[in-house]
Parts: structure tokens; sequence; C-alpha cells
């Protein structure tokens, strides 16, 4: 889990990440976890996580595999034909009404 981790900070390394800091006042948002979802050296995507409280160290390595699992899912999706793939199987849409 380490390597994968490392790896991880690797593909975000360089870039920086700015988040609305009235958004995290307002939500009291004290912690956050930003992990890229990678598939076979590609990078898919990024998972970001909130906390309210600080972020527990055994949360990394949840949220890292996580990240793996979601990363498998997405690539999975892709190779079956993406977005109709999921219309099909009933997954929501991005406006969350089922298709």
């Amino acid at each position: 889990m380490a390597a994968e981790s490392a790896d991880r900070r690797e593909h975000l390394s360089g870039i920086e990440i700015h988040f609305d800091g009235q958004w995290l006042a307002d939500n009291h948002i004290v912690s956050a976890a930003v992990l890229s979802l990678i598939f076979q050296e590609e990078l898919l995507g990024v998972l970001a996580a909130f906390f309210t409280e600080e972020m527990p160290l055994e949360a990394s390595e949840v949220l890292s595999a996580l990240a793996s699992v979601t990363s498998s899912s997405l690539e999975n999706l892709r190779a079956m034909g993406g977005r109709d793939a999921a219309e099909s199987a009933g997954a929501p849409g991005i406006d969350g009404e089922k298709r």
C-alpha cells in the first residue's frame, strides 16, 4: 500500500490545488485528502475527501484502497463501453436521474 500511495503522490506532484477558503470555513473543514485515480499508470481523475475533524492516520489507507477500487471500476466501465454500460445497468447520471 505504501508504494501505491507514493505512486499516487508522484502523479499529483507539481500540481497546485486550491480550495475556496470561505467554503472550507463555512463547512468547518479542517483536513482534506486528495488522491489521484490511476489505472496502469494512466491518470483517470482525482478523489477528494474533506473532514470536519483531523483525518485519522488510518483513513489514508482506507482512502487509498477506495481510490484503487474506483480506478479499476472506472477502467472496467470504460472497457464496457462507458456511459452506455452505466446507463443500461441503471446507474444514475451526473444529474442524479436514473436512465
